[in-house]
């Protein structure tokens, strides 16, 4: 035993060993225990060996238990060895590794059990990995992994077995069997948004029921599912086993398909009130059921097209013939696609509609100088816009707005991303001064959450998310919609005007019209930040984080990107005091 001021530590040693010609027994054990000012552990490692000429016995443990002012960890490791005529004899194993660790903010358990035995070229082994895992971040996680072998010789078959939990949202079964190169299995998923899903990897389906010969109704080759039973096999029917005009429309006049779908071809009747005749005819009275779909593929020629117009005075065109009209030009057309059908002079070059969907269009020409009409006419204005400068696939000169998703291939530019959220009417930010968190307003779904903000107050605040850029009172309307009511439009001679909605915040959130005002914040991106001297002059490529001024920015001690970190400075700025206030150049880094 020892004592310092430091460190009291104590210890146990014990070694005993018997021997008699080659054969021999030994115990060796270890136990210490030690005590500092930052942490406390305790150890007792025991080996234990038996021989007896080339056969050996072996047993190791190790104990060990750690703790400090923020960790807490516990361990046992045991392992076994038995071998009977030395290593190239029989070998048999078996290692267990139990650990727990617990922290502030996570506690994690685990277990890694390991079997082997061998006896020449014949092998057997397990593996088995259980482990859990819990946060304060919201992660949580159940898991287990067992992996399984044998090999005699050059063959070899392995079994992995997987069972997980994750954060109460997702989880996973599957087994793998994998017999020299011949894999089979399944893999069962579930949760994650995306529904659920079973996956079979086999090279022979077989379906056996009670009393039953076995029997595959699928046979997989070469990629290609084919199904077999009493069904005939898909792809074996080809246009060299039909001659031409074996088929006739007589023989398929008219079809139901079941679930309000039907299907006609070469009708002598007319298929609309006004009598208009049509080679084929395809209905559906089904709510989100299309009559025909046109699918495409990413092989072949460049350019194919699944419905196509060809003529200077013919249009793909869905009709809406819910009323008789006297003229075909008169007609209502739910939308048009056209490639020269429907062209006009943009300027700078034509422009073509190649996909524009239009709603409630009587008559209406189109130019490249248009508004957008006020009764839910055009949904799309410009398909494609062809300039000198360039092309584009939508250009607006005011705000798009979308419930969905935006997706870009080539990425946007210039880019500048923001945030929306509340900021209490006694705050008054200047443009480009710095807004942080302060609570919790609405959170509504994954995507989607409104929060109530105000000016930064001191240095290196966490809490940082963006640079004011404009605020607007929630009676105007403009509020986030997250915020909102029921929608409604007002009538007008021609129906609803979607120039006329109408939505109020919804009852749960009316407080705030009185106390906060909507703001919007840039967070990602190019644009501007207001900074002052307290931190040093600035130089390109140095960091932002809040000052002790209310709402401006200084120069971060270091260059580390933290929780901390506003924006990256894009120019070279000095400063005639530390109180000084200039607006800056910078790249968001802080949403």
């Amino acid at each position: 035993a020892t004592a310092t001021a430091d460190e009291i530590a104590a210890s146990v040693v014990t070694d005993l060993y018997a021997k008699i010609g080659t054969n021999a027994s030994g115990l060796q054990a270890e136990q210490n225990v030690r005590a500092l000012a930052d942490l406390t552990m305790g150890q007792d490692v025991t080996n234990l060996t038996s021989e007896f000429n080339d056969n050996v016995a072996t047993v190791s443990s190790q104990l060990t238990t750690l703790t400090t002012d923020s960790t807490s960890h516990g361990q046992s490791i045991t392992g076994l060895l038995s071998t009977t005529g030395g290593l190239e004899g029989s070998v048999a194993s078996l290692e267990q590794d139990l650990n727990t660790l617990t922290t502030d903010t996570t506690a994690v358990a685990s277990t890694v059990t390991s079997l082997g035995s061998t006896v020449g070229n014949v092998e057997a082994n397990m593996v088995t990995l259980s482990e859990t895992v819990a946060s304060s971040d919201s992660t949580a996680l159940a898991e287990n992994i067992t992996a399984l072998s044998s090999t005699v010789g050059e063959h070899t078959t392995a079994i992995t077995s997987t069972t997980s939990s994750l954060n109460g949202i997702t989880g996973k079964r599957s087994i793998t069997l994998n017999a020299n190169g011949d894999v089979t299995g399944f893999e069962m998923l579930g949760g994650g948004g995306s529904g659920s899903q079973v996956k079979f990897t086999t090279d022979n389906f077989v379906v056996s029921g009670s009393g039953a010969t076995d029997k595959k109704p699928f046979t997989i080759s070469n990629g290609n599912v084919s199904i077999n039973g009493d069904l005939i096999a898909t792809g074996t029917i080809t246009s060299d086993q039909l001659s031409a005009n074996a088929i006739s429309t007589e023989m398929i006049n008219s079809m139901d398909t079941g679930n309000g779908m039907t299907f006609s071809l070469g009708t002598t009747a007319p298929w609309s009130a006004e009598g208009l005749m049509a080679t084929g005819v395809f209905e559906s009275s089904t709510e989100l059921a299309h009559a025909l779909v046109a699918v495409g593929t990413n092989t072949g020629a460049d350019y194919t097209g699944g419905f196509g117009s060809v003529g200077q005075r013919i249009a793909f065109a869905a009709v809406n013939t819910g009323a008789v009209y006297s003229d075909i030009n008169d007609r209502q057309a739910t939308f048009i696609a056209a490639n020269g059908g429907l062209t006009w002079d943009g300027g700078g070059g034509n422009t073509y509609g190649s996909v524009s969907y239009i709603s409630n269009l009587q008559n209406h020409t189109i130019t490249a100088s248009n508004t957008v009409p006020t009764s839910n006419q055009v949904t799309t204005h410009t398909a494609v816009l062809l300039t000198s400068g360039g092309a584009f696939g939508l250009l607006s000169d005011g705000d798009i707005q979308t419930a969905g998703y935006v997706y870009a291939v080539r990425g946007f530019y210039p880019f500048t991303g923001g945030h929306d959220g509340l900021v209490a009417k006694s705050e008054t930010p200047e443009v480009g001064d710095i807004l942080v968190d302060t609570g919790v307003a609405i959170k509504d779904g994954i995507s989607n959450t409104i929060t109530e903000l105000s000016s930064s107050s001191s240095s290196n605040q966490k809490g940082v998310v963006g640079v004011y850029e404009r605020r607007v009172a929630l009676t105007t309307k403009l509020f986030p919609e997250i915020l909102g009511g029921e929608i409604s439009y007002l009538e007008s001679g021609d129906g609803l005007d979607p120039n006329s909605k109408v939505q109020d915040i919804a009852p749960e959130y009316a407080h705030y019209i009185d106390t906060h005002d909507a703001i919007a914040m840039n967070s990602l991106g190019e644009g501007q930040v207001n900074v002052v001297g307290e931190g040093g002059n600035l130089e390109i490529g140095d960091l932002i984080v809040t000052s002790s001024i209310n709402g401006k920015g200084k120069k971060q001690g270091d260059d580390i990107i933290r929780s901390t970190t506003v924006a990256k400075v894009r120019e070279n700025v000095s400063f005639s005091s530390p109180t000084e206030i200039k607006q800056i150049a910078c790249i968001y880094l802080c949403g």
